[in-house]
């Protein structure tokens, strides 16, 4: 069940969420365009993710309080 750290205004739960691995986002990195996002090494990706192995580079986030939308298999 969803925690109040991880519930909108509006009472909806906000994991889990499907996105791209840990990056660093482009407009961080000097010079760079949309989509220059770089990858982070897989030691310095949070605890509350994990990649798809079906879609390399894509993933499921979790709630880190309290495991809210934590996939089974994690």
């Amino acid at each position: 069940m969803a925690c109040e750290m991880c519930t909108d205004p509006d009472g909806n739960p906000c994991f889990p969420d499907y996105g791209p691995v840990p990056h660093t986002c482009f407009y961080k990195i000097p010079g760079a365009a949309i989509g220059q996002s770089v990858t982070l090494p897989r030691d310095q990706w949070p605890e509350n993710f994990q990649e798809d192995p079906e879609v390399p580079g894509c993933g499921t986030y979790w709630c880190s309080h309290c495991g809210e939308g934590k996939p089974e298999a994690a």
